[in-house]
């Protein structure tokens, strides 16, 4: 008997077969993922990669960044950060390492998240921030606070 993930695998492969990635870092984020409001930025962690959704300095909304290479994101002091967890097939946990800090997030698992939660941070002091997936600690991002 097949389990539920082998089942979800078999659908997206016949899905996005021919198609291209159905969430890969080419898909296109939706409208309410690409518009921040002052003062919030928006970081998708997907299977494979991460992005920047909106709201950072400098970096173009919906710029995939696929490992090894490293997300940036730069805001200012009080400004609140959103890591969406919307990866299909895989669990994500944002851990941040180093100092200064930030609480990290729970484990998140698509098969008991079926809505992708949000692990919400504000950063009140200036400093960089680095984080990584710890699932997939090749995933990694620094959040710099002007």
């Amino acid at each position: 008997m097949m389990t539920r993930l082998q089942i979800t695998v078999w659908i997206l492969a016949f899905a996005s077969a021919g198609c291209g990635s159905v969430f890969g870092p080419e898909s296109v984020a939706t409208s309410f993922q690409t518009q921040c409001p002052s003062g919030l930025a928006q970081i998708q962690l997907a299977d494979g990669f991460s992005r920047v959704l909106c709201g950072c300095q400098g970096v173009t909304d919906g710029q995939a960044t696929i490992p090894p290479a490293i997300l940036n994101c730069t805001i200012n002091a009080g400004e609140k950060v959103w890591f969406r967890f919307e990866g299909a097939l895989g669990s994500h946990w944002i851990v941040s390492s180093g100092t200064p800090s930030f609480p990290s997030s729970v484990v998140v698992d698509p098969e008991v998240f079926p809505v992708p939660p949000v692990h919400a941070v504000t950063f009140t002091a200036p400093g960089t921030y680095s984080f990584h997936d710890g699932i997939t600690p090749s995933i990694q991002g620094t959040i710099t606070v002007l």
